[in-house]
């Protein structure tokens, strides 16, 4: 049985609960911990200047990963040798992009994934995202998706395996990524994309970025519109509310993504049916299916031509105004307040 000794230089976390969850998933190799203080070396950490002060006497099959708090000067999360046999993970800036999970199940991850390195002595990972384990993350925000998502590619398995991981610990490696990811199915992340990815590629901005004081206004792209909607935003924000409209018609998957995460920031969606655009339709409908408290809206003049060519919204509350000064405003502030 190999030994992993994990050597804690500075990080400040709960390593003995880290331990216990690689021994309750019940995988062919052992951790062990130490407090080591004593390192002198600048910050930041060079990794290859690292590794000569990592040593361990006892098997020669024992393996080193270091855990510190101070940043990598390659900017990684974590890092191993070239034989495989050392490695370094950062807790740094850990909670600016994982702030949902604990520092705790962010090392259980990392250690993870560096421990299955370390006993392929190969790196199989890949630059996608894809939700893996062994996401490259070369954009670090990725890193959420992995920690949300809680499994290891098809890819990656075949891999593993071929490398000679025992497949036992490719299934305490998932038995763990399981009770890492134990919010996944009742967050955001798992309402459906609009674009067909597994997983919500823009979770951890949407996480970032919700308020409570967030509106999502969809109407039409003419002028007059857009002009109306300047006004009401300036009015909003007088009360301390924020006005968010994705002004760009949806002619690719970019534009619906950005839609659609800008959508999930806010906890209020207006809709306002006078141009009959169908785009105003359709994100009416995300409103409803990402749970936002939604209204419709619609001018006064053209209230009976939207009711007679609208016909799927029959049932549905739609409020007509004049204008924006003389009562949408009043409506609208009624509503969210």
């Amino acid at each position: 049985m190999s030994k992993i000794h994990i050597i804690n230089i500075d990080c400040d976390a709960d390593i003995t609960s880290v331990i216990t969850a690689f021994r309750e998933s019940g995988f062919s190799f052992t951790l062990d911990v130490k407090k080591d203080s004593s390192f002198s070396i600048n910050t930041p950490i060079d990794p290859d200047k690292l590794w000569d002060k990592l040593t361990i006497s006892n098997g020669n099959n024992d393996m080193i990963i270091a855990l510190t708090s101070r940043p990598l000067s390659n900017n990684y999360f974590s890092l191993t040798n070239r034989d495989y046999s050392k490695a370094v993970i950062t807790t740094d800036q850990s909670e600016l992009y994982v702030p949902q999970f604990t520092i705790e199940e962010y090392l259980q991850e990392e250690i993870l994934s560096t421990a299955l390195l370390m006993q392929a002595k190969m790196n199989i990972g890949h630059y996608d995202t894809r939700g893996c384990l062994f996401d490259f993350c070369e954009n670090k925000a990725d890193i959420a998706i992995k920690l949300y998502t809680g499994s290891i590619c098809s890819d990656c398995r075949a891999r593993l395996e071929y490398y000679g991981v025992p497949p036992s610990d490719v299934i305490a490696a998932q038995r763990l990524l399981w009770r890492i990811s134990k919010d996944f199915h009742s967050g955001k992340v798992n309402r459906g994309c609009p674009i067909g990815n597994s997983v919500c590629i823009e979770y951890q901005n949407i996480q970032r970025e919700y308020s409570e004081k967030n509106i999502f206004f969809a109407t039409s792209f003419s002028e007059n519109f857009l002009d109306s909607a300047d006004h009401l935003r300036s009015k909003l924000k007088e009360i301390g509310f924020n006005l968010h409209i994705v002004n760009e018609q949806i002619t690719n998957r970019n534009i619906l993504c950005k839609i659609c995460r800008t959508m999930q920031t806010c906890k209020y969606g207006i809709a306002e049916f006078s141009g009959f655009r169908h785009n105003v339709s359709y994100e009416f409908g995300l409103m409803q299916a990402f749970g936002l408290k939604s209204i419709a809206v619609v001018k006064q003049d053209s209230f009976s031509k939207f009711e007679s060519e609208i016909s799927d919204m029959k049932g549905i509350e739609v409020i007509p105004y004049r204008t924006i000064a003389s009562d949408l405003f009043d409506r609208i502030k009624d509503f969210i307040e």
